[in-house]
């Protein structure tokens, strides 16, 4: 069980399944109601540790979260607990808790950098891709933005053997020495009752390296050594992580390459070419 401390003196909390685990707030969060788990309230047992002296600024800079641009700073202490401060907000992270002092809860940056870095703290890390399933497949599909993402896993959420997982941020973990992604992360760009609201999923998966082409849809396999520098290409906020976490994505990518099989796919970007493209992904389903 995590924690959000948001006001000082709480009355009631509100739990949310983000990811791996409940974050029990002491607010309620606007954009995360369909993750309330309302039988699931409880009262706070700790208080957060006070801070020790920050040690070491990990960036620093202007830098496009969402749609905007927020002038970032990420430092670590320590402790190893993170600093984040955007303009005058400010959040601190440890393995069980985010303490944040803010103005306002500005849901890209809770969702982004605040998170990401808290679950990456926890072995939980993130990539840029939409996921779906297909014939009972997991299907991640990683691409430069404007490359298509959401398009498919919108195409594929309206097919009878397929189902949206996630569309912009796919959360994944090694469990038992299997690959487990995570759907309950909220996704932005999906309205509520669109966001994916069943189990995580532990089965087969296939990584996608998406490419537009002019020519037909056609797959190409690649090797481990590729898929896991395509991985860490293709990571959330990795450019935040200090030595530790870096450590562990590189270990967290290296075995997810091993876990999973990997594909360069090369398709055209057009609405027709969709059913081409759901054949060829059922093929190797």
């Amino acid at each position: 069980m995590r924690y959000l401390k948001i006001q000082d003196s709480p009355k009631k909390q509100i739990c949310y399944k983000i990811a791996d685990s409940y974050y029990c707030s002491d607010t309620n969060i606007d954009g995360l109601e369909y993750l309330i788990q309302a039988h699931r309230r409880v009262r706070l047992s700790k208080t957060p540790q006070k801070p020790s002296p920050i040690t070491k600024e990990i960036y620093s800079k202007d830098t496009l979260i969402g749609e905007n641009n927020y002038p970032l700073t990420v430092m670590k202490n320590d402790l190893e607990n993170y600093h984040i401060n955007v303009k005058s907000d400010n959040y601190v992270i440890d393995n069980d808790c985010i303490s944040a002092d803010i103005s306002t809860i500005d849901m890209t940056i809770l969702m982004g950098p605040v998170f990401i870095l808290h679950l990456a703290k926890n072995q939980v890390f993130c990539l840029h891709a939409s996921a779906f399933l297909l014939n009972e497949t997991c299907f991640i599909l990683m691409a430069n933005s404007g490359t298509g993402k959401s398009t498919v896993a919108r195409y594929m959420d309206k097919q009878e053997s397929a189902q949206r997982l996630a569309d912009d941020i796919v959360v994944l973990k090694i469990i038992n020495d299997s690959l487990t992604l995570m759907p309950s992360f909220p996704q932005l760009k999906l309205r509520q009752e669109q966001q994916y609201k069943g189990k995580d999923i532990c089965q087969k998966t296939i990584l996608l390296f998406a490419k537009k082409s002019n020519d037909e849809t056609s797959l190409s396999k690649i090797d481990g050594f590729n898929g896991m520098k395509k991985l860490i290409e293709h990571s959330v906020a990795s450019k935040l992580f200090a030595q530790k976490e870096l450590d562990s994505h590189l270990k967290f990518c290296h075995k997810t390459s091993e876990l999973s099989t990997a594909y360069y796919l090369k398709y055209q970007h057009s609405e027709k070419s969709l059913p081409q493209l759901y054949q060829v992904l059922s093929d190797i389903a």
